[in-house]
């Protein structure tokens, strides 16, 4: 159904705060990517809010090696709470350079940072 200009739409969502907002819009951005990789994707987006749980949290992300990222435990399988962990920026690529090797890379997932 298109929107019409000027009429409410109850079902488009709507958060009155910036962090819930931002989270959100990561969690589309994040799916729509995954969908784009041809990975499966099972995170709710309450699910994904748990993970980033906290602004503080949410503030760390970013491209820097110190800054954190959501990655998978186990690539072959879909994206989902139990499958995946917020690290490093530096652990995940480490983690991807062992995978490309066919390395064991389990110790830089030792100390995840929300698990």
């Amino acid at each position: 159904m298109p929107h019409i200009p000027g009429k409410k739409r109850p079902n488009a969502w709507v958060y009155r705060d910036s962090f819930d907002h931002a989270r959100h819009f990561a969690w589309h951005r994040s799916r729509a990517q995954a969908n784009f990789r041809g990975e499966a994707w099972e995170l709710s987006p309450e699910e994904f809010f748990e993970l980033w749980s906290t602004p503080e949290l949410w503030s760390q992300r970013g491209r820097r090696p110190e800054h954190l990222v959501l990655t998978r435990y186990d690539w072959e399988k879909p994206w989902s709470r139990s499958n995946c962990c917020i690290i490093t920026r530096y652990n995940q690529l480490l983690i991807t350079k062992c995978r490309k090797m066919n390395q064991d890379c389990e110790r830089y997932y030792q100390d995840p940072v929300v698990a």
